[in-house]
């Protein structure tokens, strides 16, 4: 991953909307479904920045050599992503501590945003990516976040919105975005994500509008991409943390351990360079042996009938 896009899917044409206001999800919830007795539903975060807040924004992974310290500087971005976010169940709008912004026009279709989380349909998770027991394919989900850099930035592309200005999509020095990742995986088919904090989602869009139709989704990654002007290549720093049952935490939602951290591509690079033994690994990312995932795919046969590549 070697870019970030203000939005996976854009649908123009398709609707129409006012400056400033643009669609939560593309139906209501449905009748019964009570959000005054907590029930969540999804609001989109939509107060962008008007003014570039690059000169204020916060950036205490700055202090931290990513090449030399990878899991301390994720450390960091994450639990900059954490603060206030935790408390108000990731609605960006409510944090207290710092805002935070969705990307529009995510809405449209049946993997478009659904209405409690505003989560996205993600690919599949595959027989035996993720665990040795993962005997059938998952569906995953999604939804991410952006700092007031990112915030700025989407506002400024989409001031019209329905006329994208992309020559004004460029983030500044110091932007974050964060994906919490969903999955519909059982912990009797991925152990390790026994505990892992869990959403009710509309994952299944009924024919029938009156009919409630919500699954457990359980967390499986949260993604981070930060403008750190010290990456090799783009200006992008990019990372995956994975729910693991293993770390000790008070909080389940800090119970993640750091996959990878990736800072250029290693363009010369090729698996036929590969030799650990040798020296010749990867030097512009890290990836941490001791993650769950990192682990069971390190430990595969050729033989495996699980899939030898993530993605």
């Amino acid at each position: 991953m070697k870019r970030l896009y203000l939005v996976s899917v854009v649908i123009l044409g398709a609707a129409s909307v006012k400056a400033g206001v643009f669609p939560d999800c593309s139906y209501s919830p449905p009748p019964g479904w009570n959000s005054a007795a907590g029930e969540p539903v999804f609001v989109l975060s939509q107060d962008y920045p008007t003014t570039d807040p690059s000169p204020s924004l916060e950036q205490p992974w700055k202090a931290i050599d990513f090449r030399q310290q990878p899991a301390a500087y994720m450390q960091a971005v994450i639990d900059y992503c954490y603060q206030g976010n935790l408390e108000v169940e990731f609605r960006g709008q409510d944090n207290a501590t710092r805002k935070w912004y969705h990307a529009p026009w995510l809405h449209p279709g049946t993997n478009g945003r659904e209405f409690t989380h505003g989560l996205t349909g993600e690919r599949l998770s595959r027989t035996r990516e993720l665990a040795d027991t993962q005997s059938n394919t998952f569906r995953n989900f999604a939804v991410g976040l952006y700092n007031a850099g990112g915030g700025y930035t989407i506002g400024r592309v989409w001031a019209d919105p329905n006329h994208p200005d992309a020559t004004k999509a460029a983030f500044p020095e110091g932007t974050v975005a964060f994906k919490l990742l969903f999955t519909m995986a059982t912990k009797d088919k991925v152990p390790y994500l026994d505990g892992a904090p869990e959403w009710i989602a509309d994952t299944d869009r009924s024919n029938d509008a009156n009919q409630i139709r919500n699954n457990k989704v359980r967390l499986l990654q949260v993604d981070i991409a930060v403008k750190d002007n010290r990456s090799s290549e783009g200006g992008w720093v990019f990372g995956t943390f994975q729910f693991d049952k293993s770390v000790a935490a008070p909080d389940p939602w800090r119970q993640i351990t750091p996959v990878t951290l990736m800072w250029g591509s290693d363009p010369t690079f090729t698996p036929a360079n590969y030799d650990p033994a040798q020296g010749h690994v990867p030097q512009e990312s890290w990836i941490n042996g001791a993650a769950p995932v990192v682990a069971y795919r390190s430990g595969l046969s050729q033989s495996s009938t699980a899939p030898h590549v993530l993605g």
